[in-house]
């Protein structure tokens, strides 16, 4: 089935490519390490640190450490999303950005079963793009795992 939504983010960690609703992105920023404040010692557990944007201060959470993976260190080529979950804004670093694409250059298929066992998962879909799989993923979903991370 062709996926019609708007626009999709095409981004990368590693090997794993992942997809996000354009529409749940408020900007792309590319942070280096030294915007990042890590100085507070009161953040949540698994959060980078705190990035001045705007008129405010947004939690930046490393989208390895979401995922369980080891958490690369910041960098210039780091990509931080900004992203509105159900809690307001917040960060998401990510690495290589792939661009923006219109929904219906992906085809969207159902999670097999028994993943949709497993909670939380980090893509509420799979979508193929190119000949490749893509983890189809959401503000909100990737919000929930920021208590785990």
């Amino acid at each position: 089935m062709t996926f019609e939504a708007g626009m999709q983010l095409v981004f990368r960690l590693g090997d794993y490519g992942f997809a996000l609703p354009v529409d749940e992105l408020a900007e792309i920023h590319q942070a280096g390490a030294d915007e990042i404040d890590r100085k507070n010692t009161d953040l949540p557990a698994g959060c980078l640190g705190i990035l001045p944007w705007r008129d405010r201060r947004l939690e930046v959470y490393p989208l390895d450490g979401l995922l369980g993976l080891p958490v690369r260190e910041v960098g210039d080529d780091t990509a931080i999303l900004v992203v509105c979950g159900s809690e307001g804004y917040w960060g998401l670093a990510c690495g290589r950005l792939e661009g923006l694409h219109p929904g219906r250059d992906f085809r969207s298929h159902a999670l097999p079963e028994l993943l949709e066992r497993e909670t939380p998962l980090p893509f509420e879909r799979l979508l193929e793009w190119h000949d490749e799989i893509l983890h189809g993923c959401s503000a909100v979903t990737l919000e929930t795992l920021r208590g785990s991370a």
